[in-house]
């Protein structure tokens, strides 16, 4: 499940003097007329029309070796999830006490709830898929793959037992 989205925008109508070009304010202004602009159809949709695919401002973390998907949902999620939880509590609290405080931290809130849902699916979705042991799986047959040429395991025999080292590094450190 998607994190919510509240798909906010703006409409602008911008003034343009009567040949169409950039103006200073005067009462005679008409709309600008732009050359191109991307329609929009409340119609419906037909096979093989345009679509326009919103991406989310993120980065992705498929990419991640065993050791990244396991510090993630064993020790950074969880911890992550009790914070926001803790402060959506703390905000939720105070904005049923004060209309004022609601209007002001309402947007606040549905944003680290938001966090907190990613969180809490990315976790979820590790696990029900068995993204860690799948990954392990994988990064063996890559081994097998490397070992099996002198020049292939030089260049990247060492990779899995870095990222073990790097991700171990983070352990000390209580998540």
């Amino acid at each position: 499940m998607w994190p919510r989205h509240t798909g906010d925008f703006s409409i602008f109508r911008i003034y343009a003097n009567k040949n169409n070009d950039p103006a200073p304010y005067l009462k005679d202004n008409v709309p600008y007329k732009p050359k191109n602009y991307l329609p929009v159809s409340l119609k419906g949709y037909q096979k093989n029309n345009f679509t326009f695919v919103m991406g989310y401002p993120a980065a992705t973390r498929e990419y991640l070796p065993s050791y990244g998907d396991g510090l993630i949902a064993k020790k950074e999620n969880p911890l992550k999830v009790e914070l926001r939880r803790q402060r959506i509590d703390i905000i939720n609290a105070a904005m049923d006490e004060s209309h004022l405080v609601r209007i002001q931290y309402s947007e606040k809130a549905q944003r680290i709830a938001n966090y907190w849902k990613k969180m809490t699916g990315e976790s979820r979705g590790i696990g029900r898929i068995d993204a860690v042991s799948e990954k392990e799986r994988f990064e063996q047959r890559f081994r097998l793959w490397a070992d099996s040429i002198p020049e292939r395991k030089s260049l990247y025999g060492g990779l899995f037992p870095a990222f073990k080292s790097a991700y171990e590094g983070y352990l000390p450190v209580d998540l």
